[in-house]
């Protein structure tokens, strides 16, 4: 259960969570999702982290952690692109 959940599950949640967070609030590719909502949390990363810690949490505690694995290996690597200071082709 929760206490099940060592140090390093919760940094692969949270990268998920930052992950899953920022493609629906920020994204190119769901941007046309966005602007048909007329609800703020589909435009806030603050609100929809919320969320969006919920849905990565109960795919982990189902079973499905291939998605969360991939979610926060692809935030992983924004993130490192991001420190890096590389340029976007």
């Amino acid at each position: 259960m929760m206490s099940d959940i060592l140090f390093t599950d919760f940094i692969i949640l949270a990268v998920a969570t930052w992950r899953l967070a920022y493609l629906v609030t920020n994204d190119d590719i769901t941007a046309s999702f966005r602007n048909r909502m007329h609800f703020e949390l589909w435009r806030c990363i603050y609100c929809f982290s919320v969320w969006s810690g919920a849905i990565v949490l109960l795919m982990w505690l189902i079973g499905l952690n291939g998605i969360v694995w991939i979610l926060a290996l692809a935030g992983g690597a924004l993130l490192l692109h991001v420190y890096t200071g590389a340029m976007h082709v």
